[in-house]
């Protein structure tokens, strides 16, 4: 009996401990239009019964994004693609940011005009489970 145990936790352990390939949880991080400030994001990644569900925002309002279009979680580096609108200007923002080395996730945001501004997004340290809904 005690070397099934051992052979159990051998074989299923490892996946027991693995984290999901986006964390979930509360995110931060940045979006920087070219000669401006960066503006502050705030927001959460969930993972409910029909897929992700990302809510992000700005601190004064400005920027909102309610759900995630793709993500390339079997890529070598995951990527997170998602829409940003801008609620006060209104103009939508096409997003990409990918894992980077150090865990953090960089890309950019577009309009349809190509005109961009660099994203950052920190993910939280350790991922939680369940979803709000």
């Amino acid at each position: 009996m005690s070397r099934l145990l051992v052979f159990l936790a051998f074989v299923f352990g490892p996946a027991a401990l693995a984290q999901p390939a986006l964390p979930t949880g509360a995110w931060t991080g940045t979006l920087q239009w070219r000669d401006a400030e960066p503006v502050a994001l705030d927001g959460t990644l969930e993972e409910c019964a029909e897929g992700l569900k990302l809510a992000l925002a700005s601190g004064g309002g400005a920027y909102q994004a309610d759900e995630v279009l793709r993500l390339d979680a079997e890529a070598e580096a995951p990527a997170l693609r998602f829409r940003l609108a801008n609620t006060q200007r209104r103009y939508d923002l096409a997003c990409a940011a990918e894992r980077q080395a150090d865990g953090t996730f960089a890309g950019r945001c577009q309009t349809d005009e190509g005109v961009w501004a660099r994203l950052e997004l920190q993910p939280p340290a350790q991922s939680l489970i369940g979803c709000s809904e």
